[in-house]
């Protein structure tokens, strides 16, 4: 369950994102994806130590962390008005929800015995399947303001948090 509500969370966040910079910040094709493609990058090359990381302190603080900062994060940039606070806080959500997917991919790891490929198999179609309905969710949370969209990310990043926390 944490790691579909993780995944919902990011789901939400990075369908979102490029429709709301484009409509709500009149930017272009290219600098939408430019925008993507940094907060996508900073997350992905912060994988490996965050993965480093949990293999010394455990996965659950790291998950519980990376949630906590996106949820907080999706929350600032749903509230905000100043354009650049709300840029900010989207990079900041989507970096550290990227950042601790290898961290959810060891957890899952972690409880798959020797079915390793198996569980991960079902563990990535139960997470992408509950994801597209995330992005679907979340379109119909912007119909009226795309930045909806961005709370309800939070929730659902928050929702992992407290699964995380809750959880053996």
């Amino acid at each position: 369950a944490i790691l579909i509500f993780y995944n919902m969370g990011l789901f939400a966040i990075i369908t979102m994102t490029p429709l709301y910079l484009r409509a709500n910040h009149d930017f272009g094709w290219l600098a939408t994806a430019i925008a993507m493609a940094l907060m996508m990058l900073l997350g992905a090359f912060a994988q490996p130590w965050m993965g480093k990381i949990s293999d010394r302190v455990g996965r659950r603080p790291l998950v519980i962390t990376g949630n906590a900062i996106a949820s907080g994060a999706a929350f600032v940039a749903w509230l905000s008005a100043s354009f650049v606070l709300t840029l900010v806080a989207l990079g900041v959500a989507i970096t550290a929800l990227v950042a601790i997917r290898a961290v959810l991919q060891a957890a899952a790891v972690d409880h798959a015995g020797k079915r390793e490929g198996t569980s991960l198999g079902l563990t990535f179609a139960a997470m992408d399947g509950f994801a597209a309905s995330a992005a679907v969710l979340a379109g119909l949370a912007g119909e009226h303001d795309l930045a909806n969209a961005f709370l309800l990310a939070s929730g659902f990043s928050l929702v992992a948090v407290f699964l995380a926390v809750a959880l053996p």
